[in-house]
């Protein structure tokens, strides 16, 4: 036979009190993660953007014209630091910008160039670039072709697009062979987020500042619902002379693959777009014979998003 517990109550006073301590110590805990979570936003989207706002100003007045380029486009779309990055741009780049202000999603339109009829005795041949989308006075420019043959990465190992050869490679000699000083101006300077893969979700790295990139997959996917005006640029690819000469692999149509920065299913492997446009996820860094595509955010605050 069970014997009843016995319960204490506590007289109605001390019971008020005890009640009152826990909400407030609620109630400070709460307040505790307020203040933090407001400082952090002053610190993260006021204070750190006005400092570098104000860095960017101070480069421009004292003459490092890229520098402060660099320093507006890095903090688009914060106040006016497009339009600052562009108006400085279009006054330093000696008519360059020109070429791009009439320019409209869906268009294709020639920007710098790069070495793509295998013949490098007649210099190199101008980039055809498929204006794929614009936001925040900038316009996303994706190379038509397959431009040029490069590893992601030159060993078999665990890489995201922050380590990567490629990254390297774009944002330094191919950056410098592709366009000149006063096209380079015209480049933004941008943060490259590259989100985990969607089936794997292996990781996809630390974001980058860089100017030239290669298209995500998510991406990727953005520019092929934007509409059947885009899909007429071709998510496929040809391939250049130059890069087939290079080693880039093609189908019988001249088509070829070319690599995302998304990771694969695996920290070890990386995404690339196959010959008919589609993504796959299981090739290996250092695997030859694909194809790269480079893109750019160019600095257009005419251009409707």
């Amino acid at each position: 036979m069970f014997r009843k517990k016995k319960v204490v109550h506590l007289d109605p006073e001390a019971w008020e009190r005890k009640v009152k301590r826990m909400r407030t110590a609620v109630i400070c805990a709460l307040a505790a993660v307020i203040t933090g979570i407001g400082v952090y936003l002053l610190v993260s989207r006021v204070i750190i953007p006005s400092n570098a706002y104000s860095a960017a100003e101070a480069a421009l007045a004292k003459g490092s014209i890229a520098e402060g380029i660099d320093g507006f486009s890095l903090l688009r779309p914060y106040r006016d630091s497009a339009k600052r990055a562009a108006d400085a741009a279009y006054s330093a780049s000696g008519g360059e910008y020109d070429r791009l202000k009439d320019a409209e999603i869906g268009d294709i339109i020639e920007f710098g160039s790069y070495e793509q009829d295998g013949n490098p005795m007649n210099g190199p041949e101008p980039i055809r670039w498929g204006v794929m989308m614009a936001e925040n006075g900038t316009m996303y420019l994706m190379a038509v072709d397959v431009l040029d043959m490069h590893n992601y990465h030159t060993e078999q190992c665990p890489i995201t697009w922050a380590e990567c050869e490629l990254r390297h490679w774009l944002n330094g000699e191919f950056l410098n062979a592709a366009f000149t000083e006063n096209e380079r101006l015209l480049i933004a300077k941008s943060i490259v987020s590259t989100a985990n893969n969607t089936v794997s979700g292996t990781k996809g790295g630390a974001s980058t500042e860089d100017k030239v990139f290669v298209m995500s997959h998510e991406e990727l996917r953005r520019i092929a619902k934007n509409g059947d005006r885009l899909n007429d640029l071709g998510l496929y690819a040809y391939a250049s002379k130059h890069a087939v000469k290079n080693g880039v692999e093609v189908s019988q149509y001249g088509l070829a693959q070319w690599w995302l920065r998304t990771p694969g299913v695996s920290q070890s492997t990386v995404t690339v777009t196959n010959m008919g446009g589609q993504p796959i996820y299981s090739r290996r860094p250092n695997y030859g014979k694909i194809g790269v595509r480079p893109c750019i955010w160019v600095l257009n605050d005419r251009i409707a998003g």
